[in-house]
């Protein structure tokens, strides 16, 4: 009676530490320990253990700790390298260049239509009002971005090669400016 009751109060706190953090889950168990257990007035229980991993499952842990490891490392480069595009796209002296940079070799191409050219203009409008309207959630901040994008916008539609592609995401520009409005968010 006296191994089950010390194996499920080992158990019950070895449980909570990972395979490699031996140490310290025998720690937390001989502290534990240091009173006797009474489940019973006739019996007290004292031990101290000593735990230890058989080195295959120390070796499996350890993989497993430094998959977990590459794991977090390459989320956070990813989470990183995302923010910086997402940066670059909200840039409103080089978001676009980046993104004709990115399309150079599709726009170089020599069966290169200006229906194509358009495509990639506005697909990069889409992209960045879309972000705007993720980016933040305060209206006067919106309104700020919005009205950065809208000169931006009236820049390009001096440029004949772009006008109609900006044009429609001007209309687009003013739809969210009119929703907001109409959903109370009056733009400062």
């Amino acid at each position: 009676m006296a191994r089950s009751v010390l194996r499920q109060q080992v158990t019950g706190i070895t449980a909570g530490f990972r395979p490699l953090d031996t140490q310290e889950a025998e720690d937390a168990v001989n502290a534990a320990l240091a009173a006797p257990l009474t489940t019973d007035p006739r019996l007290a229980i004292e031990g101290q253990v000593l735990l230890t991993l058989d080195p295959e499952t120390e070796l499996l842990a350890r993989q497993q700790l430094a998959a977990e490891q590459a794991l977090t490392v390459q989320h956070h480069q990813d989470t990183i390298r995302l923010e910086l595009l997402r940066d670059r796209m909200l840039d409103p002296h080089l978001g676009l260049l980046s993104w004709l940079e990115r399309h150079a070799e599709a726009l170089r191409a020599s069966d290169i239509t200006q229906g194509r050219i358009n495509e990639v203009i506005s697909s990069f409008w889409a992209l960045h009002v879309s972000l705007l309207r993720t980016r933040s959630p305060d209206a006067a901040t919106d309104c700020t971005l919005i009205r950065a994008r809208a000169d931006a916008l009236l820049t390009t539609l001096e440029d004949p090669t772009t006008a109609t592609a900006a044009a429609r995401i001007l209309a687009e520009l003013v739809q969210i400016i009119r929703t907001e409005h109409e959903e109370g968010r009056t733009p400062g």
